[in-house]
């Protein structure tokens, strides 16, 4: 009885695995790569392990889905869900970083987070009641390709909330969550809501992805460091997350000053994997030119002053917004 029962266990286990396919996704040194995005015919479906991997359950496929991989950094790879991958039910995708691998300066450092720390200057969130005003041109792009483009200003309101003295905490709701006010020649009344949406999400995410790139980010989850190399003057790092506090995984490249040591320029992607449960966004993507900026009278933190904002964004249900935010100015309250 109890060697019969151990038949049906092992039979029962043959037939969960089989139930999935395993990927594996390494660079070209066959180092793990942490927090990679799995997608299926464009879509995101899982996030991969602190050793590169994950499972895809074959319920999900179909003959000829594409299974590809997201790496930023990294240029993409895919592979057909067909007779030979359905018989392995394994594959191994193999990154080509080369793209960033600029020097062999990589392969000397050995803690690349002691390294990156070491490499940048903390500098806090704008943590100040102020008001911000800047450029917006953006495009909003329907299921069924209707295009709806709007430009002109806006304006947004910061508010910090003190909890006790010399201590302070964003409102509830986020950076510059108060009602946006656009200044526009465009007709927006068929999308100001989106644009406020969308819009809101930009700021918010961008403090918080400056956020993560501190030497002591403020966040739960367990960081990935990569040095890419050097350009011109810059050290290019890239920072992976399994979630940020939004709920996104994400990957963000970062290019730091070799002098000052200040963040000069963002990259960002983040995607919502059907594993972290159903958001209004299934991927976005976030470009960023950045300053340090500080005022002198009244005197006030310094902090990062985006340049130029460029966003990307899809929906669940298939919308697409493209926006583009230049001209920053802050001006305290």
């Amino acid at each position: 009885m109890k060697i019969l029962l151990i038949i049906i266990l092992l039979f029962q286990t043959g037939i969960g695995f089989a139930q999935n396919i395993e990927i594996t996704v390494l660079n070209k040194n066959s180092i793990p790569m942490p927090y990679a995005f799995i997608l299926i015919n464009g879509k995101p479906i899982t996030v991969s392990d602190t050793l590169g991997h994950s499972m895809i359950p074959i319920n999900k496929l179909k003959d000829n889905d594409t299974i590809s991989v997201s790496y930023l950094g990294a240029s993409p790879t895919r592979i057909l869900y067909d007779e030979s991958l359905k018989e392995s039910k394994k594959h191994v995708f193999f990154l080509d970083e080369s793209v960033y691998n600029l020097n062999e300066v990589v392969v000397t450092y050995q803690d690349i987070e002691k390294f990156y720390k070491k490499s940048i200057i903390s500098i806090p969130e704008i943590n100040y009641n102020c008001s911000m005003t800047a450029k917006f041109d953006a495009k909003i792009i329907r299921t069924n390709q209707t295009v709806s483009p709007a430009s002109g200003t806006f304006e947004a309101e910061n508010e910090w909330w003190p909890k006790w003295p010399k201590k302070f905490t964003p409102g509830y709701y986020g950076y510059f969550h108060h009602p946006l006010k656009f200044i526009t020649n465009s007709d927006t009344t068929k999308i100001s809501g989106l644009l406020n949406y969308h819009i809101h999400f930009v700021l918010d995410f961008i403090n918080m992805a400056l956020r993560v790139c501190r030497d002591k980010p403020l966040i739960k989850y367990k960081p990935f460091y990569s040095f890419l190399g050097e350009k011109d003057n810059f050290k290019i790092f890239r920072i992976s997350y399994p979630k940020n506090y939004l709920g996104y995984p994400l990957q963000v490249i970062l290019y730091v000053d070799k002098d000052t040591k200040y963040i000069r320029s963002l990259e960002i992607e983040a995607i919502s994997a059907e594993s972290e449960g159903k958001k209004y966004l299934t991927k976005f993507s976030l470009s960023c030119n950045c300053e340090p900026f500080t005022y002198k009278k009244p005197h006030m933190n310094t902090v990062y002053l985006p340049v130029v904002i460029q966003y990307n964004a899809q929906t669940i249900n298939g919308l697409q917004a493209d926006i583009r935010l230049s001209d920053f100015t802050l001006k305290p309250n």
